[in-house]
């Protein structure tokens, strides 16, 4: 998304908003299907306009650590003794750089897997790849729960399958009964 930048660019999309957070507690409710699903459009929905945004380059993440960058090296070469502004000392900026999941799509349904390590220690790498049948996923992490993480997101993909494919089933039921563009009501294959 970012290869309109020279030597190319990267950004964090935060996905974590109200709607992502909503989407969260509706899915694990006892909500009907259409509302749980009808929860993941709008949610897919507010996703895209940081996407979009990260995409131009006007994501902050990467334009903060670069300024962070900056700072570092003017400090290490100039031994003025003066230290970081407040914001980069703050305990929300160790936060806000500890992504404990971290995801990236490869766009090249191509390959077969993609992969990357985790960028904390207690964290996931999450490649995928989005093709036209399928979807592979490639997780990592420094400890033993990789396997239950993709049994986790396997069940909650195939958990929206079975959502959609109810809704689809719902909305292509025929009642047995019909009116005909003459006003002649059927009822299977008689004319009532």
């Amino acid at each position: 998304m970012t290869k309109a930048f020279l030597h190319g660019h990267t950004e964090t999309i935060r996905t974590v908003q109200p709607e992502s957070v909503q989407f969260t507690k509706t899915f694990f409710s006892e909500a009907s299907p259409t509302y749980k699903i009808k929860g993941l459009r709008t949610v897919c929905d507010a996703h895209v306009k940081p996407t979009r945004e990260c995409g131009k380059g006007l994501g902050q993440d990467q334009h903060l650590y670069a300024l962070y960058c900056l700072r570092q090296r003017e400090i290490l070469s100039s031994n003025n003794g003066t230290g970081l502004p407040t914001l980069f000392t703050d305990p929300g900026w160790h936060l806000l750089n500890t992504s404990i999941l971290s995801t990236s799509n490869c766009g090249n349904p191509a390959l077969r897997l993609f992969g990357f390590g985790p960028i904390a220690s207690d964290g996931f790498g999450i490649g995928y790849i989005i093709k036209e049948d399928a979807i592979s996923i490639c997780a990592s992490s420094k400890h033993l729960q990789t396997r239950r993480f993709l049994d986790t997101i396997a069940q909650y993909l195939q958990d929206v399958q079975r959502l959609v494919m109810h809704i689809y089933r719902q909305a292509n039921e025929h009642t047995s009964a019909f009116v005909s563009s003459w006003g002649r009501h059927f009822a299977g294959d008689s004319l009532v």
